[in-house]
């Protein structure tokens, strides 16, 4: 196991945080990043509801430990009309 801040403050074997990808950090990859000992993330803005619940299952179900969910939250501005 290698020591760094990161693996001591959050309990991990390796020093690896997997980020929030869109439609790459599905279920399986934080099952893997779990597994090798690191901090795991999932994706979830474009999951519906009831497939998200099925990745949290799933999750749990491989390792009950914590993971992280990366929500996307899409913000437009509206331009004020000038006329």
């Amino acid at each position: 196991m290698l020591k760094t801040r990161i693996t001591q403050q959050y309990g991990l074997r390796i020093p690896f945080i997997n980020a929030g990808m869109a439609f790459i950090a599905t279920a399986l990859l934080v099952q893997a990043v779990s597994k090798a000992g690191g901090m795991r993330m999932l994706d979830a803005p474009t999951m519906p509801p009831d497939v998200l619940q099925a990745a949290f299952r799933d999750i749990k179900a491989a390792d009950p430990g914590c993971f992280g969910v990366n929500f996307i939250c899409m913000v437009q501005r509206h331009r004020a009309h000038r006329g």
